[in-house]
């Protein structure tokens, strides 16, 4: 049976840029492709590694164009099935409410993994801080142990 894994952008990010817990990153990965782990995220989340990627290189300036361009064709090798996020609007909103976020993105995570009834992984530690009394399935990158 292929278990699902939720995963965020702030995860998937460590794989491909080096930056704290790139390693814990590249080994979660790798151990889920062994045990044939199926990676789904919300339809916008390429929209957002991409974001991520680029404000990388001309906000903060942490990566070169060329840098960045690698590593957008790394996050192509990633088989991370996206999955409409039209059916979790209506939970994600109460979850942000719940959670008092700002922004609701975050939530449509915690819908999908909610109505999947999976794991959700994040290397977003504020996130993790918020959700995790309220959210027992998500689970933090810093907690991995390889």
């Amino acid at each position: 049976m292929i278990r699902e894994v939720v995963v965020d952008a702030s995860l998937i990010i460590k794989r491909v840029v080096p930056e704290p817990m790139s390693d814990k990153a590249r080994e979660l990965l790798k151990q889920w492709q062994k045990t044939t782990v199926s990676l789904i995220a919300p339809a916008f989340f390429t929209v957002e590694v991409d974001s991520i990627l680029r404000k990388k290189v001309v906000a903060r300036k942490e990566l070169t164009l060329e840098q960045a361009q690698l590593s957008w064709e790394q996050l192509q090798k990633i088989p991370v099935e996206l999955v409409d996020m039209e059916p979790f609007r209506q939970r994600a909103w109460e979850i942000s409410i719940q959670l008092q976020q700002a922004h609701v993105y975050d939530s449509v995570y915690l819908a999908l993994a909610e109505a999947h009834k999976c794991e959700f992984w994040t290397a977003d530690e504020r996130l993790f801080n918020a959700t995790k009394n309220r959210f027992p399935f998500v689970k933090s990158l810093t907690n991995f142990r390889e």
